[in-house]
């Protein structure tokens, strides 16, 4: 009996232990249970991750601002093109002002003597082309002023260095006697008559003048014609050659044949030579 109990009692030691391994074996269960813990880290790891994304986000705004910049990109080009545009327009207008040359260079108001004509009233005797106007003559007269000077239709007007001419004497040298010039206005110079002073002309008028200088350069072109001797005009300028007494514009009016070889000095004006004289 005693050792019945003994042999009883050590059974349910040994059972006792067993359960006591378990137990261990559940603690190491346990144990394994922290492993589950483990794996919330590994939820810490997805977290981390999902910065990660968030990341990944700043560069889409990073790709936003690439849109921003290639908007602005598109705007300066835009308004590249307008600057261009009005540029361009700039330029047909400057193209457009190159068209006023027309009627140059200008013509002769003569080629010949047959197609000037002799103009007198109480005021002047000139010559001109048929049509060509004249200021009215304020005055009555029973003597017109042609021929007061001695200028007579029959002897007719002459056509000079291409301009329409009385052809008065002005040979200023060839005056003998003892009186004083007439003081004459601006244009005008003292006429010759029976080697004295006559009355003031136009100097366009004279078949000549002594020089360049008796042509005023306010109102006339000294054109001198070179052939066996010089002989100076004082020819109207042209319109369209006030600021060009160049060759290229007044040797179509004034140098006609046969002074039809073209020289030009700033100083002493046109000269028109014939080269078969």
């Amino acid at each position: 009996m005693g050792k019945a109990l003994r042999w009883a009692t050590l059974a349910v030691l040994v059972m006792g232990c067993s359960g006591t391994v378990e137990s261990a074996n559940g603690g190491s269960a346990g144990a394994s249970g922290v492993g589950g813990s483990a794996a919330m880290g590994g939820a810490g790891g997805s977290h981390t991750g999902g910065t990660g994304a968030s990341a990944g986000q700043a560069g889409n705004t990073g790709g936003n601002a690439a849109d921003a910049g290639g908007g602005a990109g598109g705007s300066g080009a835009v308004a590249g093109g307008g600057a261009g545009g009005s540029g361009a327009d700039a330029g047909a207008s400057g193209q457009g002002a190159t068209g006023g040359s027309a009627g140059y260079p200008p013509a002769p108001q003569c080629k010949d003597d047959s197609q000037c004509i002799l103009y007198s009233d109480c005021c002047t005797c000139v010559a001109m082309r048929p049509g060509d106007p004249v200021e009215d003559c304020p005055i009555t007269c029973v003597v017109d002023k042609c021929t007061e000077l001695g200028i007579s239709q029959a002897k007719g007007p002459r056509c000079l260095a291409g301009h329409c001419a009385v052809g008065f004497d002005c040979d200023a040298p060839k005056v003998l006697c003892n009186a004083l010039p007439p003081q004459c206005e601006a244009g005008e110079v003292p006429s010759v008559n029976n080697l004295c002073w006559g009355p003031c002309v136009p100097a366009s008028q004279c078949a000549f003048v002594p020089n360049c200088s008796n042509c005023d350069p306010k109102m006339y072109t000294c054109v001198t014609d070179v052939g066996w001797v010089f002989e100076h005009h004082c020819v109207p300028t042209p319109q369209a050659c006030k600021n060009d007494l160049s060759c290229e514009c007044m040797q179509n009016a004034v140098c006609l044949p046969p002074f039809d070889h073209c020289s030009a000095s700033p100083t002493d004006g046109v000269f028109c030579e014939c080269t078969n004289c």
